[in-house]
């Protein structure tokens, strides 16, 4: 099943990052119905407010959160549990 994640990223004082790459990788092997889902990076490209969206797997269950690891510009990095 594919959410549909949003967000903004910012600088330290808070202006908008245009043009940023944010990239999106599942921790681990994915499981569902249908098969395996592998972590393999998917990017998007904020715009010109900083915003972002982009689909991603969750885990069909509901039972445990689906783990991903975000990289901005292959600078920041941190984990985001959906």
């Amino acid at each position: 099943m594919l959410k549909k994640i949003t967000g903004n990223i910012y600088n330290s004082v808070g202006s908008p990052i245009v043009k940023a790459t944010v990239t999106f990788q599942l921790d681990d092997i994915g499981l569902h119905s249908g098969g395996l889902y592998m972590p393999i990076p998917v990017s998007t490209a904020t715009d010109t407010l900083g915003h972002f969206n982009i689909s991603l797997w969750v885990n069909e269950s509901g039972l445990t959160p689906t783990k991903y690891r975000v990289s901005i510009n292959k600078g920041s990095s941190f984990y985001i549990s959906i």
